[in-house]
């Protein structure tokens, strides 16, 4: 009769001065794994490799600080070396329920999961019961819910420190190109996703006490924008601007980056016709180049991912918001200047003959007439940033070469043929930063729109030449 295997799990302690909690915390690790048990010390202050050498725990000592996440990458490859099943991550600190590891192992030891974590916030009464602070768990689960968002997954934290990993993930996700720092434990999670590892989570108690380690203000904003910063370049990598190693291969083709890489090359070389009068010329051609290379990801088929076009289409409008502030309100527009008043007295006075009403002084609502007098000028405000013979003048002229026109013709043909939503939409941004900007600053808000068309007629003469071949 064949003897049924015993799965083997690891429990490893990445550990920094935790000698005053790390006893309480191997004692509530069950006994059946506490068989096979590692403390990686990165140099602490204290007593905690003594306090674990006593405690008879396999002990590994840094013989400088390394960081967090350097710790696990000791911690992982000391633990590989056995060839487990499962291996958890514990934090020594005495936060984290550790009598809860069998419900982070059985999922994985049963092949329902490859990564499970523990959950202080997947129940809101028991993080605060637990003495979570209401500041960090407020934070936490703002930031959850952002990185939820931009990552399209629905966990119910991302800081946890009780983990557990299935052997193949920690063979197959390169956690050796990790960060050394606090991020470590957001790139294992983003890296697992790209390696479409099954995640889940189970909810655990948490306890805040005077012994457990803490990170510093400045250092948990560090944290917090290292993993921003981690989805940012994943988002770029799932989309094939950026080969990250830290990820699984990408399955764009190195052609298309290059495609990218040229598109991006010909916006920019575009800007090099714009010559803008205004002493912010810098500022104005970054804009027009950042709004032209977020609508360049928004027609490239292969960059059709959702989430990144969801991304795209909320940071056109705060481009505009930043341009709009950056050149400053058009007061003019919403205020009525006492030549105005007069008119609108002249034509109040005119109004009350034509209807007889001489006698009566009080004829008429100041606040709507008002109110009538500044929308007649937002709508003559629009009605010139649309004027074609703006856009035909000498002035015009003077951006770009007039040889671009039939370019320009042919990609707008193209946009209004394929990409209509998203003209209307840009000429509705276009239009609002145009209500609220000096007049002579309206036709930049345009430029991006022209540079696009641009683009796409440089692709459109491409593909005729490629039909006409064919």
């Amino acid at each position: 009769m064949t003897r049924k295997k015993t799965k083997k799990v690891v429990v490893v302690m990445p550990a920094y001065n935790a000698a005053r909690t790390v006893i309480d915390t191997f004692k509530e690790i069950p006994q059946k794994y506490r068989e096979q048990v590692i403390l990686v010390d990165d140099q602490s202050r204290d007593n905690t490799v003594a306090v674990s050498n006593k405690l008879g725990i396999k002990t590994f000592a840094h013989p400088n600080n390394v960081g967090y996440g350097g710790n696990q990458k000791t911690c992982y490859w000391e633990a590989l070396k056995l060839n487990p099943d499962v291996i958890v991550m514990l934090h020594p600190d005495y936060q984290y329920d550790a009598s809860k590891i069998g419900d982070l192992i059985v999922p994985i030891l049963n092949g329902e999961f490859d990564y499970m974590f523990g959950s202080r916030i997947k129940n809101r009464g028991m993080a605060l019961k637990g003495g979570m602070p209401k500041l960090k768990y407020y934070i936490n689960r703002l930031v959850c819910f952002v990185q939820n968002i931009l990552l399209g997954e629905n966990f119910s934290e991302y800081f946890s420190g009780l983990r557990a990993y299935s052997n193949r993930l920690l063979k197959i996700v390169p956690f050796q190109r990790f960060s050394n720092d606090f991020v470590f434990d957001q790139e294992m999670t983003i890296s697992a996703i790209s390696y479409n590892m099954r995640i889940g989570e189970t909810p655990i108690i948490t306890r805040y006490h005077e012994k457990q380690s803490s990170i510093g203000f400045f250092k948990g904003v560090k944290f917090i924008l290292d993993g921003f910063g981690t989805i940012s370049r994943y988002l770029l990598h799932k989309a094939g601007i950026v080969n990250d190693k830290r990820f699984a291969p990408g399955r764009v083709k190195k052609t298309f980056r290059l495609k990218i890489i040229l598109s991006l090359s010909f916006l920019a070389l575009i800007n090099i016709f714009v010559k803008p009068s205004s002493s912010q010329n810098i500022w104005l051609e970054i804009f027009v180049f950042s709004q032209s290379a977020l609508l360049l990801f928004l027609i490239e088929e292969k960059l059709q991912n959702a989430l990144l076009r969801k991304i795209v289409l909320l940071a056109l409008p705060i481009l505009v918001s930043i341009f709009v502030v950056g050149s400053g309100i058009y007061k003019d527009t919403f205020k009525v200047t006492n030549f105005e008043k007069n008119q609108l007295w002249v034509r109040q006075e005119l109004y009350r003959r034509e209807l007889g009403l001489l006698g009566r002084s009080n004829f008429g609502n100041k606040s709507i007439e008002n109110t009538k007098l500044v929308l007649d000028k937002i709508t003559q405000k629009i009605t010139e940033s649309y004027e074609l013979n703006h856009y035909f003048s000498t002035e015009a002229f003077s951006f770009y070469p007039l040889f671009l026109l039939p370019l320009f013709a042919l990609g707008f043909l193209f946009m209004l043929a394929e990409k209509i939503k998203l003209v209307l939409y840009c000429l509705g941004l276009a239009t609002i930063g145009a209500i609220l900007i000096p007049p002579d600053m309206t036709y930049w808000l345009f430029i991006p729109l022209i540079n696009l068309g641009l683009l796409l007629g440089v692709k459109n003469i491409k593909n005729l030449l490629k039909v006409k071949k064919e």
